[in-house]
């Protein structure tokens, strides 16, 4: 074979393989307050308008015309200041509303995180909300008697596309 037909093939398959290393990559954005901050995908979409409670939520796209359910993910805060709650107490409370309120809630993991930062307490489940079968990935900190509960929720039949985008986002949040 020629020197030629050599690069030329070497330059398709380069080029042939452009598109699968550069989809689904976009630009990162910060978000931030006085107290946390989060990095999250230049195609999500943030919502800080504090609606159900929470601190902002991020939003991903919908895939299609099928796609019913936007992955996101939120976080709320809980002034505990009027109780005198450990962490330990939280996630217990936090389990027994997941068994009680979620359809067919199933608590696939729950520990104790010790790394860098403050610990928290980590607990992944999956249930039913209306239609949708979703899965949860759940990090709970009490700092200062503030109760951060961040969570990433992604249907169930979704999770494998969503995983490692997820673990990244809540992966970069860190309380100030």
């Amino acid at each position: 074979m020629s020197k030629l037909k050599v690069v030329i093939r070497i330059c398709v398959i380069f080029f042939g393989m452009l598109p699968m290393v550069t989809f689904g990559q976009s630009e990162w954005k910060s978000f931030s307050s006085d107290s946390y901050s989060i990095t999250y995908p230049g195609d999500w979409d943030l919502d800080d308008s504090k609606r159900m409670g929470s601190q902002f939520f991020l939003f991903s796209r919908l895939k299609s015309v099928d796609d019913k359910f936007k992955e996101n993910v939120n976080l709320l805060t809980q002034d505990l200041s009027a109780y005198n709650m450990t962490l330990d107490q939280y996630v217990e409370l936090s389990i027994g509303q997941v068994k009680s309120m979620i359809k067919e809630g199933k608590i696939m993991s729950s520990k104790r995180v010790t790394d860098d930062g403050p610990e928290y307490h980590s607990l992944v489940y999956a249930g039913r909300q209306a239609e949708n079968m979703l899965r949860f990935e759940q990090r709970f900190w009490i700092i200062d008697k503030t109760a951060y509960i961040l969570t990433f929720s992604s249907q169930l039949d979704n999770y494998a596309q969503y995983r490692e985008v997820g673990k990244k986002i809540i992966g970069s949040f860190e309380i100030q």
